[in-house]
């Protein structure tokens, strides 16, 4: 498990990164300045945040960056990514609880991402078929199961001969 240095110091037990089996594992990266400041991020003098996400977005990515660079890696090598956004119970909360109005690209993430878990929990349907024609029966002396087509008839004379 690495900490990389110059970084903002991760929250609880998780690493910046933790290489395993020849994959780089990189966890818990925000927009979180090595000062705890969010880059991004600001208030103004009235108390009112602002938030950038195209700030915030290049500010992870740099930092996701490095961290695979103190690993030995770089943004060409990844090869999955998880994200998270901002549920929208959460952004109800901190407006009942703390009289915070969150801006609208919060709701938009939170819709984002209850429509992310509902598809990636949705469980794949049934393939329906619809029932064709029953399979001829089989002719005698086949096995059963085969596939055969009965024999042409055989054609009958004409009475008075054939014209």
């Amino acid at each position: 498990m690495t900490v990389v240095p110059g970084k903002a110091t991760p929250r609880g037990r998780f690493p910046h990164v933790k290489v395993s089996g020849g994959f780089a594992f990189v966890s818990g990266t925000s927009s979180r300045r090595p000062d705890n400041s969010i880059a991004g991020a600001s208030v103004d003098s009235m108390g009112t945040v602002s938030l950038d996400i195209r700030v915030q977005t290049r500010a992870v990515l740099e930092n996701i960056r490095d961290i695979l660079g103190a690993a030995g890696a770089g943004l060409e090598d990844v090869v999955s990514v998880t994200t998270y956004l901002v549920p929208p119970i959460t952004v109800l909360l901190s407006w009942v609880f703390l009289a915070e109005t969150p801006p609208a690209v919060a709701y938009v993430g939170g819709a984002m991402c209850l429509v992310g878990v509902a598809v990636a929990r949705r469980k794949p349907r049934a393939l329906v078929t619809e029932p064709g024609p029953p399979p001829a029966p089989a002719t005698p002396g086949t096995p059963p199961g085969s596939a055969s087509t009965p024999p042409e008839p055989a054609a009958t004379p004409t009475p008075g001969g054939s014209r």
